[in-house]
């Protein structure tokens, strides 16, 4: 990877923290004896993460109502864990396992009638390398033995 690469990473990430919301900025909450690092919120339309990140989406569900949130996820991404919580919030947690340019759609749909969108929202995600470079699905290089 490139000084500019790197250096643009670097700067992303900076910008990305100092605009964090306060309840964003506690980077890690800790429970009991292990420390749980807090989830990058994806926001609808334009996110970038870097591989090996985990994200989540959120979104309003009424538990027993007509209508339930489907998510389309790229293969690229891998839906880690899937959750309705008991303040009816759908969550999803995304591992970014691949770089590259991703669009993940959810769509509120008729539990009858799956075909039915109520309403579609589009999350697109720009993964990037992992500027630590140690990333286990990173591919690679190999190195000349030749002498």
């Amino acid at each position: 990877m490139n000084t500019q690469m790197q250096t643009a990473i670097a700067a992303w990430t900076l910008f990305s923290i100092m605009n964090q919301t306060e309840e964003q900025l506690s980077e890690f909450r800790h429970t009991e004896e292990k420390v749980e690092e807090v989830k990058y919120q994806l926001l609808p339309g334009y996110n970038q993460a870097t591989a090996g990140q985990t994200m989540k989406i959120e979104r309003d569900e009424q538990a027993k109502g007509r209508f339930v949130w489907q998510l389309t996820v790229p293969k690229g991404l891998k839906v880690a864990q899937e959750d309705v919580n008991e303040d009816n919030k759908h969550v999803w947690l995304i591992q970014a396992i691949k770089e590259g340019r991703y669009k993940i759609f959810a769509d509120y749909v008729d539990k009858k009638r799956m075909s039915r969108i109520r309403k579609r929202v589009i999350y697109e995600v720009e993964v990037l390398p992992c500027p630590c470079g140690s990333y286990s699905h990173q591919t690679s290089k190999k190195q000349n033995t030749t002498k």
